[in-house]
């Protein structure tokens, strides 16, 4: 599997998933890994598609040591960093309580205040792409309205996109030690889950963030057609 960007091994579409009333757009809202030396081909993809607003959740230790390639004139780039799903979680245990945490994170409403806001399309990243990303993922797709089953597919994904990557830190682990690593049905389906117990729905989480009703429907027309 290709990543849409020649510099990076897991940017992705949110769309073409089926959703209330038909399919999530494509090429509106993309999820990545980190951008840090994107080509110009890459940057003339996004720019041709009309994605001009970047949002980087790394941290600022990883941000410092590996800039953005999309901070620059040509886009407007936010750095809204979350430390929730920086790390790698001790067991397999941690990894749903880890993802409920990136919910309640102090930025994380920023984040969406930026992608209802964006004049165009958006593109958002963390490190792998995996964690904080998968999370932002979800709640979109969720909004929308995509089926759980989607939902974890968008978010197991990561898993064949970013191969490059899992061998070189299997080199330092054991294949039990990688259960922890890989992005698993069972974790995107357990957040789920929780997401639900907690928020009960996408819109109602958005609220309880600070989401004004005309930026969640922003959202919405972003995604969905019609």
């Amino acid at each position: 599997m290709k990543s849409l960007l020649s510099s990076t091994l897991n940017t992705r579409e949110l769309g073409g998933y089926p959703c209330r009333g038909g399919i999530t757009k494509k090429g509106v809202i993309l999820r990545s890994d980190r951008i840090c030396k994107p080509t110009e081909g890459d940057i003339e993809y996004l720019l041709s598609r009309g994605i001009t607003t970047a949002i980087d959740l790394r941290t600022e230790l990883d941000i410092f040591y590996e800039p953005s390639g999309l901070n620059n004139e040509r886009f407007s780039f936010h750095h809204l960093p979350i430390e929730e799903g920086g790390y790698v979680p001790a067991t397999a245990e941690d990894i749903v309580p880890c993802y409920m945490a990136i919910t309640r994170a102090g930025n994380m409403p920023a984040v969406f205040h930026t992608i209802a806001a964006a004049p165009q399309g958006v593109i958002f990243n963390c490190w792998a792409g995996k964690d904080r990303t998968g999370v932002v993922s979800a709640i979109l797709l969720l909004l929308c309205g995509v089926s759980d089953p989607d939902i974890v597919e968008n978010y197991t994904l990561t898993k064949p996109y970013s191969e490059a990557l899992w061998k070189e830190i299997r080199a330092e682990r054991s294949e039990e030690e990688m259960e922890v690593v890989y992005p698993l049905a069972r974790y995107m389906e357990g957040f789920l889950r929780k997401f639900r117990r907690a928020y009960r729905t996408a819109e109602a989480y958005l609220k309880s963030i600070g989401i004004a009703d005309d930026e969640i429907a922003a959202i919405r027309a972003k995604l969905m057609a019609g």
